[in-house]
């Protein structure tokens, strides 16, 4: 059977119940297109789909660029997907009603000291030890997010004692959600409701206007600079698009001289 869920473009839109006696209240939001998100194309979850997907086509590992964006995403500025005061507002009144307030990501450990800047960046109220970061079991596999969202709840004193455990969990990803989902059938007193947040999907297709920005961000970032993010000018696209030996504005050719400019740097992918 198929799973859907409710659709929101704010977090407010997320409906709190109240919490009874023996009940224990976990709220689970998505970072990255949900909380926070790049402001340049160069390091934003567009141009990280745009790679997955074109990774697969070309049939080499889907997620091979990690590396290589991580190392982007470093240097970077992060803004909230959202107005902050208001998210912020939102995760007090969940914390005042008694929810505890997790941020369950897929962002890996080696993203810890970054991710704390991105939330400082884009002025959201969140602490290091809110963050439940990606982690691999011992055979050396990516958790997926309900196995990171069980084991750290099984770290907790509350999953000791509560007699039933209420967890909403909000992210942009159905994949996502459909894991989360999976919580219920593995703790038998859990309920689950997740919500897929759409207020700024990610599109592994780019438009023009974007494969534009990308190419001028690239040209700028191989030779150095700090990457801009204003909308480059014709001649800014042109001049990328030489320096980068890209004849034709395509997927395709930017796909290849993302790989090129990576290479250059230690990491190919």
């Amino acid at each position: 059977m198929s799973l859907s869920f409710p659709t929101i473009t704010r977090f407010e839109e997320i409906q709190l119940p109240p919490l009874a006696n023996g009940e224990w209240g976990v709220l689970a939001l998505d970072a990255d297109q949900c909380l926070i998100e790049a402001q340049p194309t160069l390091a934003d979850e567009h141009h990280y789909k745009f790679l997955v997907a074109q990774n697969a086509k070309a049939g080499t590992y889907a997620y091979g660029h990690y590396s290589w964006t991580t190392e982007i995403r470093k240097s970077v500025p992060y803004r909230s997907c959202e107005s902050a005061e208001k998210v912020n507002a939102f995760m007090e009144n969940a914390k005042a009603a008694g929810w505890f307030v997790v941020i369950l990501t897929s962002r890996g450990l080696d993203m810890r000291d970054t991710t704390q800047k991105h939330f400082s960046q884009a002025e959201l109220s969140i602490s290091l030890d809110q963050v439940i970061f990606k982690e691999r079991d011992t055979d050396g596999n990516l958790l997926t997010k309900d196995l990171s969202l069980i084991n750290w709840m099984k770290g907790q004193d509350a999953f000791q004692t509560a007699e039933k455990i209420r967890i909403l969990f909000a992210d942009d990803s159905t994949s996502y959600c459909k894991e989360v989902q999976r919580v219920e059938s593995a703790i038998s007193h859990a309920s689950v409701a997740c919500y897929h947040y759409v207020g700024s999907l990610p599109n592994s297709e780019l438009d023009k206007a974007q494969l534009s920005r990308l190419v001028h961000q690239l040209n700028v970032y191989q030779k150095g600079g700090g990457i801009p993010y204003e909308e480059p000018i014709s001649s800014q696209t042109a001049s990328a698009m030489t320096a980068l030996e890209i004849k034709e504005l395509t997927p395709q050719n930017v796909y290849q001289a993302c790989k090129q400019v990576a290479s250059q740097q230690g990491k190919p992918f």
